[in-house]
């Protein structure tokens, strides 16, 4: 009895520690300097502006071109619509996890005409439609080729030919370009290019996909771990790789003004997430 006590007594102290661990300790290394990749250039965000602590958990972001709005998503599955300064919420609704078990949703692009797609963690296309002063979803579907056990946290659009880009977050890279008209996704190993190397014992894939955005042919993403901003070409080529110093962890990148946008994740071990804003011309790509 006495045995039982004591491993009763115990359970408690287990539980917090693991609390406190998830909760309260870096889950990366947000320092770029400790990237996989050789001779990583590192630049700096030229500014920083607050975002509203009413969105908790933010991940994904997106620029609405026609309002000047902001779109953002979060790992507790909330979509909304963020005013132009960021100071405020327009609208928001909470997205349901069934059908097909979206997961989180760390992933939004935004299509243009009030449309826009979030992608869920578990592979889940989620279809948005603004709807008088808010939005609505209208149908999910499943990413067909997409590796079950892995995870998405991003997604880019290209309007020139309707793809949707998302890529695998942690471990070894694939892209999925995913023709939104007929729902065809191809599935493209992602490497780098020839001009850049890796570090003796080290991997570029320890760089996280957890954002994703389309500009003038070629994506760019944000890794959590090591900062750094990621150019990949559509074919799934990192073309470009670029750390960048001081900031905290961000999940989400979109562009505005010449500019690249980055949403700060929230931790418990970080301040309020703020929104970093990052030149687009620091990073230069190479085949």
């Amino acid at each position: 009895m006495r045995r039982i006590l004591i491993a009763l007594s115990v359970i408690p102290l287990i539980l917090g520690g693991a609390y406190y661990i998830l909760q309260y300790l870096p889950e990366v290394d947000p320092s770029p300097k400790n990237g996989p990749v050789a001779e990583l250039a590192v630049a700096s965000a030229t500014d920083r502006q607050p975002l509203t602590t009413a969105i908790r958990n933010p991940a994904g972001l997106a620029f609405i071109g026609e309002t000047g709005t902001w779109l953002v998503t979060t790992d507790d599955r909330v979509f909304a619509e963020l005013a132009a300064d960021f100071g405020s919420v327009i609208s928001q609704v909470t997205l349901a996890h069934n059908p097909l078990g979206a997961g989180d949703t760390e992933g939004v692009a935004y299509l243009g005409g009030g449309r826009a797609v979030v992608t869920g963690e578990n592979g889940v296309v989620i279809a948005m439609q603004r709807n008088g002063d808010g939005w609505r979803e209208t149908g999910r579907f499943a990413i067909g080729g997409f590796e079950a056990g892995t995870q998405l946290g991003s997604a880019a659009y290209n309007p020139l030919t309707d793809t949707l880009y998302t890529a695998q977050k942690k471990g070894a890279k694939l892209l999925y370009a995913i023709d939104l008209a007929t729902r065809t996704v191809s599935v493209r190993p992602m490497k780098l290019a020839h001009g850049l190397a890796e570090r003796p014992g080290r991997k570029w894939s320890e760089f996280t996909i957890a954002g994703l955005t389309f500009h003038d042919g070629r994506l760019y993403a944000i890794s959590e771990a090591y900062s750094s901003l990621l150019a990949i070409e559509t074919d799934g080529i990192v073309s470009g790789v670029v750390g960048l110093d001081n900031i905290n962890e961000s999940a989400g990148i979109s562009i505005s003004d010449n500019s690249f946008k980055l949403i700060g994740d929230a931790e418990n071990y970080l301040p309020d997430p703020p929104i970093y804003i990052v030149k687009t011309g620091i990073i230069n790509a190479r085949r």
